[in-house]
């Protein structure tokens, strides 16, 4: 199971590597940076991205932010925002999603994934695993509701293992 594990964040980190590659944009936010590898990635390409996570990390240009309130950024100031695997962390994810959208530009790219709720595991057992420390999840058409109700229009969704569906992928546009 481990080595499941280990090829299902693989595989979902190439597919976040891929989308991030594609967007035109120069400035990214990296919210929930952790150890900032896509902090790292973007930076590499030639672009910048500034980290921020709810903990301090050793990482240049770092934000220390609580992604539940206003975030500390001018309006419009980035092209692309980087929210992996932490929207269902958050107590108050609308107030997240409605920051994002107030700080990316006109046209402004958002790359987010989380969990699908209502993956092949939970399908088989007829019921959602609730994760402790996940505060929100989302299925499939709940995660799209979601994005569409904050103004974002999904351009492309993944959702990964393709069998197991456990991971939702998306880039989205600022409308």
């Amino acid at each position: 199971m481990r080595i499941f594990s280990f090829l299902m964040w693989k595989l979902r980190d190439y597919w976040i590597k891929t989308l991030i590659r594609k967007v035109r944009g120069k400035r990214f936010l990296d919210i929930g940076c952790d150890n900032g590898r896509f902090t790292k990635f973007v930076n590499s390409l030639g672009k910048e991205a500034i980290p921020c996570d709810i903990e301090k990390r050793n990482l240049e240009n770092f934000v220390l932010l609580d992604a539940n309130y206003d975030f500390p950024f001018e309006s419009s100031s980035f092209d692309c925002v980087l929210i992996l695997d932490v929207i269902e962390h958050l107590y108050r994810p609308e107030n997240c999603i409605k920051e994002i959208r107030r700080d990316l530009k006109k046209n402004g790219i958002l790359i987010i994934s989380t969990p699908n709720s209502n993956f092949l595991i939970n399908k088989i057992r007829g019921k959602r695993r609730k994760y402790k420390d996940h505060k929100f999840e989302f299925d499939k058409k709940e995660f799209d509701e979601f994005l569409s109700s904050n103004g974002f229009k999904i351009l492309n969704k993944k959702l990964i293992p393709l069998i197991y569906e456990y991971f939702q992928i998306a880039i989205c546009i600022k409308q």
